[in-house]
């Protein structure tokens, strides 16, 4: 096993779900693996192409979009390292349901999926694992949708909340980022932030954001704050798919 492959084996072993494969899967999965660097605003990922592959990312951001009939584009969710993305699809309909793209240069693991989804026929922890993540996702998406009908304020409160809960109280993204996730105008994501900060809520800073009243964001979110509690408690790590 060369030091690339030590390497995979010992993230594979501490991950989560990728520490629920077998032996021999496993050894398959780190010899077919491509360790790869992309740069910021490249596409790993599309929309709509057929499943082969799905990543884990070592470092940097990877944001998962999905465009509209009308062009737009929706964020949906910011990938953090230890974290697997492409694994979401089912198999009568095969494709990727929103396209990755790296906010930051990213060290990506490409894995092929074929591996993963024969792994799961017959093993009942990784299939646990997997469905328990997926339906986290699920309900992340569904309180999305909901969020959306929300006043622009709550929108981007409770976005903050969620941001937090993946960063801790320093948030190193832009308003850019943030508008993109709430649907909103730069402009008025900029105006609600600068509102925040005369209130004491928040510090402001170039490509990064700091929570200083978590207790009073959550109120301008009406408690509406989604929590990865759950699967970090569960997992003792981070390890979502996407």
């Amino acid at each position: 096993m060369n030091p690339d492959e030590t390497q995979l084996k010992k993230l594979f072993d501490s991950h989560p779900v990728l520490g629920k494969l077998r032996a021999s899967t496993c050894r398959k999965l780190i010899a077919a693996a491509r360790v790869d660097s992309i740069q910021k605003g490249k596409t790993i990922c599309r929309e709509a192409d057929p499943v082969g592959a799905f990543w884990l990312l070592v470092s940097g951001e990877v944001k998962l979009v999905r465009h509209t009939s009308k062009g737009q584009v929706l964020l949906i969710d910011i990938v953090l390292p230890n974290e697997l993305f492409g694994v979401v699809y089912y198999q009568h309909h095969p494709t990727y349901p929103c396209s990755a793209i790296a906010i930051k240069t990213a060290r990506v693991v490409q894995l092929p999926i074929k591996h993963l989804r024969i792994e799961s026929d017959g093993n009942g922890a990784l299939t646990r694992a997997l469905l328990e993540d997926t339906c986290l996702k699920l309900c992340h998406s569904l309180r999305m949708r909901g969020l959306m009908l929300e006043d622009a304020p709550v929108r981007v409160a409770t976005l903050l909340l969620n941001l937090t809960e993946k960063f801790g109280p320093v948030i190193p993204e832009t308003r850019a980022v943030l508008a993109e996730l709430s649907g909103l105008t730069v402009e008025t994501a900029i105006r609600i932030t600068r509102s925040m900060a005369a209130e004491g809520i928040l510090k402001t800073r170039r490509g990064s954001l700091e929570i200083l009243d978590p207790v009073a964001l959550r109120k301008k979110a009406g408690e509406n704050g989604f929590s990865h509690e759950h699967l970090e408690h569960s997992s003792n790590g981070r390890g979502e798919t996407a």
